[in-house]
């Protein structure tokens, strides 16, 4: 019964962080908007490179620490 409820709190905080960060993209969008002043498709170039640059890291990271 300990195990299970050890899994649960993990699976819970983990609900919890995903939510926050979801609510934190949604925030993201207005920001650079508003306050840096990038248009939609600067906007999207500047999401684009991001997961380029995830891949990129991904990629690195599987060559050099196998």
């Amino acid at each position: 019964m300990k195990a299970n409820r050890y899994v649960f709190f993990v699976y819970l905080g983990f609900v919890m962080i995903m939510i926050f960060s979801f609510a934190m993209d949604a925030q993201e969008v207005v920001f650079t908007q508003q306050v840096i002043g990038l248009s939609e498709m600067e906007y999207s170039l500047l999401i684009s490179i991001t997961g380029i640059g995830s891949v990129v890291g991904a990629v690195l990271l599987s060559i050099f620490f196998k």
